[in-house]
């Protein structure tokens, strides 16, 4: 199976969009990520709405005074539309990534490939013929995305509640 087979179309934005008009982009398309594209429409950046959230409640600035290339995580995992799914899987699990920017030949923007779309393509591993992704890829590519990290300023083991007061 080829990413081709199975990823999205994608919204991107420039650098110089702010969070308010990124965070519109993810509420109309329904997801939790927009890449960042150069003016060839090369990913060069992806924020997440994690991202979004943690630099709104850290920064103490409005959404439309916080850009883009403020948030956005330059470290883009990308993956090309002829690559087979079987690598795709393995650059999640090294990368510890749910979403893939889909790139053409010449580098551009052309999707998304997320876990999701992996999960619905799957197949019973009984089932799975070669090339083909199964439940097992999948589980253990969860297992290699979702493993703990250590903790930052934190402490484990119990609750806090916040803003409380306490």
């Amino acid at each position: 199976m080829k990413v081709r087979d199975v990823f999205q179309s994608v919204r991107a934005c420039p650098p110089d969009a702010n969070l308010a008009e990124i965070g519109h982009l993810m509420w109309d398309a329904d997801c939790g990520v927009i890449p960042m594209v150069d003016d060839a429409g090369k990913p060069v950046g992806i924020i997440t709405d994690r991202d979004a959230f943690i630099a709104l409640s850290t920064r103490n600035r409005p959404a439309t005074d916080l850009k883009a290339r403020d948030v956005a995580c330059r470290d883009v995992v990308t993956c090309f539309a002829d690559d087979d799914v079987g690598s795709v899987l393995a650059k999640m699990r090294t990368h510890r990534v749910r979403r893939l920017p889909v790139q053409d030949a010449e580098g551009r923007l052309i999707g998304i490939l997320s876990i999701n779309d992996l999960v619905l393509a799957a197949k019973p591993d009984r089932q799975g013929k070669p090339g083909e992704v199964t439940f097992a890829d999948i589980a253990l590519t969860f297992k290699a995305i979702c493993a703990h990290s250590a903790p930052t300023g934190r402490s484990g083991g119990e609750a806090q509640l916040v803003g409380s007061g306490r």
